[in-house]
């Protein structure tokens, strides 16, 4: 859910008139995400969320966010984009410059429009900014967006790009989905 609306809104920005690189607006979006999180204590399962919450704290819960000081050292192969690139790209959900190979208003109903939009001009407004946490407007949309409840067509469109089966696995997958979006922690969800 965050690398596609990472992706997805950096892609926006990036034919706007900026002088950031694709890689770095998304150097940034992977930070604004990762503090939005530690900002309500809900990292279980975050990567980078120990070293971002020592940053986090050190900076009295506004850091920086910068293209230089990353929260990882490797952020852009270590971070949720290098991780998720390769299975997005097999879903045919990007191609191989990182570009959507779907539509984009297929994107923005996934997150809900108004959630997609809010981020987007947040997102915007703050790359010319002075790139503070506190001065992203839209944390709470973002972690919504993020970690929110499946939102209408969501789970089948993540279905049907995670596996072409059908029958019990699918029936599984399907379940999963459910509990995931239930509230239960990863611990509760994989017992039940």
């Amino acid at each position: 859910r965050e690398v596609l609306l990472c992706l997805s809104i950096c892609g926006e920005v990036r034919e706007t008139k900026t002088n950031l690189s694709y890689s770095d607006l998304i150097l940034l979006f992977e930070q604004l995400f990762i503090y939005s999180a530690i900002s309500r204590e809900k990292t279980e399962g975050i990567i980078g969320a120990d070293n971002g919450k020592n940053k986090f704290d050190a900076s009295k819960g506004n850091p920086e966010i910068s293209t230089s000081q990353t929260i990882l050292v490797r952020e852009i192969s270590l971070g949720y984009y290098g991780r998720y690139k390769t299975p997005l790209s097999t879903m045919g959900i990007i191609n191989g410059k990182s570009g959507l190979e779907i539509d984009l208003n297929d994107v923005k109903e996934l997150y809900g429009k108004s959630i997609y939009l809010n981020v987007q001009k947040a997102f915007k407004e703050f790359i010319e900014s002075n790139r503070m946490f506190k001065r992203f407007s839209a944390q709470d949309s973002l972690y919504e967006a993020v970690f929110g409840k499946f939102r209408p067509n969501e789970c089948e469109f993540w279905i049907d790009r995670l596996y072409k089966v059908d029958g019990e696995e699918k029936e599984l997958m399907k379940l999963c989905y459910k509990k995931v979006s239930s509230g239960l922690t990863a611990k509760k969800i994989i017992s039940s």
